[in-house]
């Protein structure tokens, strides 16, 4: 019964979301609407309790359904402050430089060639799991392992979004793309995962619905590169997918349902066992899982520069209890996947659910109003990429992961490295 219940408040949810949205946004397809269904999806998946997950209790949805609400009405207010304080932006003065965008990408692939190298002969041997595991243990130096994560990674993401951005709108920088391309599948080689490259396939995605206004045969039309480059992707992610499981041995389709559904059900474990996952309101962190991001490059910036420290990050505290391998039920096992509502439960209690997605609302609702308002690259870009990590809410607060901040902070260093002012050289682009 309390099933139903929870089906019509996410129903109305649905529906308030999608009428109210498409009056601010004036677009049917906008961040905040995908967002709400993405979830109420895998909301109403977890009913079924598909390949022996358990029941999910009510508190727990209605844990779900208050972050949600908050998300939507938070954002509905900024959103409305910032129209009200609505003033035009400058036009764009800068064009790209294909020449800077080819370089930075030929570097960056081949600074990481060498450790991808290292990471293929564990694969040829191994396979996929010791690949993994040598990510996750002590094979790398720990040098390299934050080089990759903190550094070339979110660079290498950036210079991929650039290269796709250039080449859907002006057919440029194919070079760059092949090459940034190749540098993703380098990534996947030595950490073995698969996240950078599900987030470009739904940047790409997302660029080629706003662009072509939803219509697909246009798209299929005109982008017919692309759309190859996006097969090769989602055969990349279902090839890792189906080697590798989180607790069963049952491919693709278990571990598909554990990543985004299989969220819902261990966020109940954490909420009807609070002593276990610290859910019991004396181990608060009061916004410093939120802000996770900021204390660890303060962290990274003074350990940098050789003052020791024992400064603990957000996302550290957080991470005593998603490594941990908790039984649901059947033998099915899971750890890591918190959802967004962990997190808010973590830094306030309740009042989380209500003060921590105000922050997610900010941060989407500035970088929105900038892609509307102005017309550099930079701000488009960081829409985009906004929106390719919508579908991660569903199972972590992605905004307390360090490298999504970082790829934010690289979008602007890169656009102001590798574009120019107008007029400065002689080449022209068509836009």
């Amino acid at each position: 019964m309390y099933k139903f219940i929870i089906f019509l408040l996410f129903v109305f949810l649905i529906i308030f979301s999608s009428l109210i949205n498409k009056k601010i946004f004036k677009s049917i397809y906008n961040y905040l609407t995908v967002l709400i269904i993405l979830y109420s999806i895998v909301i109403f998946l977890s009913f079924f309790n598909f390949f022996g997950f358990p029941n999910v209790s009510f508190k727990t949805y209605i844990y779900l359904f208050i972050g949600l609400l908050s998300l939507e009405l938070s954002s509905i207010c900024i959103l409305l402050f910032m129209n009200k304080h609505d003033r035009d932006e400058k036009k764009s003065k800068y064009k790209i430089n294909d020449f800077k965008l080819l370089f930075c990408s030929l570097i960056c692939m081949i600074l990481i060639i060498p450790t991808a190298i290292k990471g293929y002969q564990i694969f040829s041997v191994s396979g996929l799991n010791a690949l993994r595991w040598a990510w996750q243990g002590n094979y790398y130096p720990q040098t390299t392992r934050m080089f990759i994560v903190y550094v070339i990674s979110p660079i290498i993401s950036t210079l991929t979004f650039f290269s796709i951005y250039h080449f859907i709108n002006d057919r440029k920088a194919v070079l760059s793309l092949l090459i940034n391309i190749f540098s993703y599948f380098l990534i996947m080689l030595i950490t073995g995962g698969r996240m950078m490259i599900f987030t470009l396939v739904v940047f790409i995605f997302s660029t080629l619905i706003i662009k072509y206004k939803g219509n697909v045969i246009t798209i299929l039309k005109k982008n017919k590169i692309i759309i190859a480059v996006l097969i090769a992707f989602l055969i990349s992610i279902i090839l890792v997918s189906s080697q590798r499981s989180l607790s069963k041995n049952e491919g693709l389709l278990f571990n598909s349902y554990s990543y985004f559904v299989g969220s819902v059900h261990l966020f109940d474990f954490y909420t009807t066992n609070p002593y276990l996952s610290l859910l019991d309101g004396s181990h608060l962190l009061y916004g410093k899982a939120m802000l996770s991001p900021y204390v660890d490059i303060f962290k990274l910036f003074i350990s940098f520069v050789g003052i020791p420290n024992n400064i603990t990050s957000g996302i550290e505290d957080i991470n005593l209890i998603a490594q941990h391998y908790f039984t649901l039920s059947n033998g099915v096992t899971m750890n890591n996947n918190l959802t967004f509502a962990y997190v808010c439960l973590r830094d306030f209690g309740l009042l989380g659910l209500l003060i921590d997605p105000v922050y997610i609302s900010l941060i989407y609702a500035f970088i929105y109003k900038k892609y509307k308002k102005n017309e550099d690259d930079k701000y488009k870009i960081m829409y985009f990429y906004s929106l390719s990590i919508l579908p991660f809410f569903i199972f972590e607060y992605y905004f307390s992961r360090t490298p999504v901040v970082l790829t934010y902070i690289y979008i602007i260093i890169v656009f102001h490295f590798i574009y120019e002012k107008k007029g400065k050289h002689r080449r022209r682009f068509n836009e």
